[in-house]
């Protein structure tokens, strides 16, 4: 099972499995990545979350929609960014270019 304590409200999470069953509808799509916009307990002291792309149609009362098994996400980690390689190409690309006659 996967530990939860670091997640918060605003990660973003990648559908990693289907719904599990009694889970409301529309299920989100495995893949595609989601904010959490809530994260709780349900009656059983199971971890749930709710997804901000998947707003409650009634929102009078938003506790009773899109509580998904975190079991079903994975978190999505930030990629370092680097710009090595195009540093190269900039190096290459400066260097000076003998063309023989």
């Amino acid at each position: 099972m996967s530990d939860y304590r670091d997640w918060q409200v605003g990660d973003r999470v990648v559908c990693v499995g289907g719904p599990k069953p009694g889970e409301p509808e529309p299920n989100p799509v495995v893949g595609e990545v989601y904010t959490i916009s809530w994260i709780g307990l349900d009656s059983y002291d199971e971890v749930i979350i709710n997804l901000a792309e998947m707003p409650a149609p009634w929102p009078q009362e938003p506790w009773d929609w899109g509580l998904y098994d975190p079991a079903c996400f994975r978190k999505v980690q930030p990629r370092k960014t680097s710009i090595a390689i195009f540093t190269r190409f900039l190096k290459d690309a400066a260097a000076p270019i003998h063309e023989e006659a």
